[in-house]
């Protein structure tokens, strides 16, 4: 629903308003079922902050905090992003990809602002080209074609062919390039 071109979604968009988004499709999984050890991290965690930033979205939600049987023992249905630990919490893969996940997001809207604060003009040249191919070119990318694999129905390896440690690690570099570029600028 995010990512629909609907008139109803632009209306949302435009009201100011929080908007979060909530993912229990979990079509990332295999098989497809009640269990997230089985997930793919990348795409149905470690993407959801660049998806909502993409999108418009103010948030992200998930089915499940910390809500569940002993995940310490054997359970039938696992939706826990943490575990319940002798002291405190003890995080999983699936959390700390959100985690990650948010740090994009607070970076890109980081990076958007640098560009909006007086047209980009404290800015130089390549800083500013370099933040535009990001959010332009780069970002729709990587969400764009995960986004219709899974609308498509796409087989696992696609997802995965998409989805993976190379491609958000890519991501993520160009992203970091841009914060270093901005960094520079700042220091002149």
């Amino acid at each position: 629903m995010l990512a629909e071109k609907t008139p109803v979604m632009e209306v949302v968009r435009k009201s100011g308003k929080l908007l979060w988004s909530y993912n229990c499709a979990y079509a990332y999984s295999r098989p497809v079922g009640p269990n997230l050890k089985c997930m793919n991290l990348i795409g149905d965690y470690r993407a959801a902050g660049p998806f909502a930033f993409r999108h418009g979205s103010t948030g992200i939600g998930f089915w499940c905090y910390n809500q569940g049987g002993d995940p310490w023992g054997r359970i039938d249905m696992e939706y826990m992003l943490v575990y319940p630990g002798r002291t405190k919490p003890v995080t999983s893969r699936r959390w700390e990809a959100v985690r990650e996940g948010i740090e994009d997001y607070r970076i890109l809207a980081a990076l958007r602002q640098r560009l909006a604060d007086d047209g980009g003009a404290k800015l130089g040249e390549a800083a500013r080209a370099r933040i535009q191919h990001l959010l332009d070119v780069s970002l729709p990318g990587m969400v764009d074609q995960s986004l219709e694999e899974v609308t498509r129905g796409l087989g696992r390896d696609v997802l995965d062919a998409s989805n993976n440690d190379t491609t958000i690690g890519a991501f993520r570099r160009e992203m970091i390039e841009c914060v270093e570029a901005v960094a520079g600028a700042a220091g002149r």
